[in-house]
């Protein structure tokens, strides 16, 4: 199962140094199998909030909002 890559926003305050949301490239998920990619923020005014901006997560995943994990365990195909 290929997860397709999630865009997440965040919120920054106006007077932030610039923001820059860094994601690995693409990866395969494989059902039965743990499966975690790491979002990472960098800049802004720090406390950062990842959240997804369009769209779902495939069945079984979930994005910490605080550190910006995607996890889950795919159950198909």
């Amino acid at each position: 199962m290929a997860l397709l890559a999630a865009f997440a926003s965040l919120t920054q305050s106006a007077n932030a140094a610039p923001l820059s949301v860094t994601t690995p490239a693409a990866q395969t998920a494989v059902v039965g199998s743990a499966f975690t990619l790491q979002i990472v923020a960098s800049g802004g005014s720090g406390g950062n909030q990842f959240s997804i901006g369009t769209g779902t997560l495939p069945t079984g995943f979930t994005l910490d909002s605080n550190s910006g994990v995607i996890s889950g365990n795919p159950s198909t195909s």
